[in-house]
């Protein structure tokens, strides 16, 4: 049988271990927790920025703490919480808590885009809520225009210039100027954003920028990287005009070159190869533009190309020159070639009898006799054989003769020769 002391004791340790359980559950020291969430305020937000966590449904219970608090998955130092206070965060007995964080500037908060705030209490209870970190952007002003004029560059979403305890030192910020196709990139300045994580830069478009394409001026985060935001810049290709656009030599045009790059020399101004630069240098003007008034040069009628340079750029438009008393006359239509009427018919020898031709010019007939009869010598008026021309020959034999360099066959009577 069972000792009746020691079913006492066990009674004893049954009800104690009852009533322990009622106690705590009606004064709550025993630990429980519901689905546990985390709430933002802002959502967005920049490096170095203030951002308010609120958690609810965290462990309910005395004594109950905020262990970790991490974004994109690095703990945050207790610097970064409530301004570095160092105190515990408490969860209430209904399982909130509220924080104050500071984004960090990291690798993973330069790069820009969506990341976790994953907060842990010390009983294990988790929940995350996503934080995003907008992209840097850069805008410039005017979005075209010629080197070495004014533009002012504006940066947003850089980290934030603060001077909240536990904050980190904003990174300086590096602005490129990239000629087309990023083949040369020159360094303009170098500038650290405001406490609104934004920034403006007056600058100058640099005097080596290519002109009449697509440049863009750049941003750099120093230490961030290596890409980062663009805006696309422009230099308007210098123009050539000439008014009037003809006109006879030494008469008066006036050339005018604008876009050009400001106060520059004008290295040379020719009509064809002809230079019409006066013994005073001329230069362009703070817009870029200069006006030149010079007079036609001496050259035959025509289109001729005039070139303007300015320092290295070079610009061509057309001139036409009219009414030049310059201009040489055409030169004469060549004679004809012809042979001496005696001499190319002599293979004939006595075979020929007479030959005839009609000039379609004229309408009048000539003729050519070999051995003429002295009442008709003042009628015979064909001299000489020209080319291209065609003859009535008339032989007394057939023959087979080279006549002007080519081999004939003649018949007896009237033959119809091309010569």
């Amino acid at each position: 049988m069972m000792n009746g002391n020691l079913v006492s004791r066990i009674f004893v340790r049954l009800a104690l271990a009852l009533v322990l359980a009622l106690v705590s559950l009606l004064l709550g020291t025993e630990p429980s927790h519901a689905a546990a969430s985390v709430t933002l305020a802002p959502a967005t937000a920049l490096p170095n920025q203030a951002v308010s966590v609120t958690g609810a449904g965290f462990t309910a219970g005395a004594g109950v703490t905020i262990a970790s608090i991490s974004l994109g998955g690095v703990v945050l130092p207790n610097s970064k919480i409530n301004a570095g206070s160092g105190n515990a965060i408490q969860v209430d007995s209904a399982g909130n808590f509220v924080a104050i964080v500071l984004v960090p500037i990291t690798g993973a908060t330069l790069a820009a885009g969506g990341l976790a705030l994953l907060v842990t209490d010390s009983m294990g209870a988790s929940s995350s809520a996503s934080l995003t970190i907008p992209a840097p952007a850069l805008t410039v002003t005017p979005a075209a225009g010629r080197a070495a004029t004014d533009v002012t560059v504006n940066g947003s979403n850089y980290p934030v210039n603060s001077s909240r305890v536990g904050s980190d030192c904003p990174p300086a910020v590096d602005i490129y100027y990239e000629n087309f196709g990023a083949l040369t990139s020159k360094l303009l300045a170098t500038v650290v954003p405001a406490s609104t994580g934004k920034f403006s830069a007056a600058l100058k478009v640099p005097v080596g920028a290519k002109v009449g394409v697509t440049n863009k001026f750049y941003a750099r985060t120093v230490g961030g990287p290596e890409s980062g935001p663009t805006a696309t810049h422009s230099v308007p290709a210098p123009k050539l005009s000439i008014s009037p656009t003809s006109g006879a030599p030494d008469a008066t045009v006036t050339v005018t070159g604008v876009d050009f790059p400001a106060y520059t020399p004008v290295r040379d101004l020719a009509f064809a190869h002809v230079g019409l630069l006066s013994a005073t240098a001329a230069s362009t003007n703070s817009e870029g533009v200069v006006t030149l008034t010079v007079k036609i040069p001496l050259l035959e009628d025509g289109a001729y190309p005039v070139r303007l340079q300015v320092w290295d750029n070079t610009c061509i438009t057309a001139f036409t020159i009219v009414g030049s008393w310059f201009t040489l006359p055409p030169p004469p239509a060549p004679e004809p070639l012809f042979a001496v009427a005696a001499e190319a018919l002599a293979p004939l020898q006595t075979n020929l009898v007479r030959v005839w031709n009609l000039d379609n010019a004229t309408k009048n007939w000539s003729f050519y006799d070999p051995d003429p009869d002295p009442a008709f010598a003042s009628l015979g008026s064909l001299d000489k054989l020209v080319d291209g021309r065609v003859y009535w020959m008339r032989l007394v034999t057939d023959q087979t003769v080279v006549l002007n360099g080519k081999e004939r066959a003649l018949f007896q009577g009237w033959n119809l020769i091309p010569w």
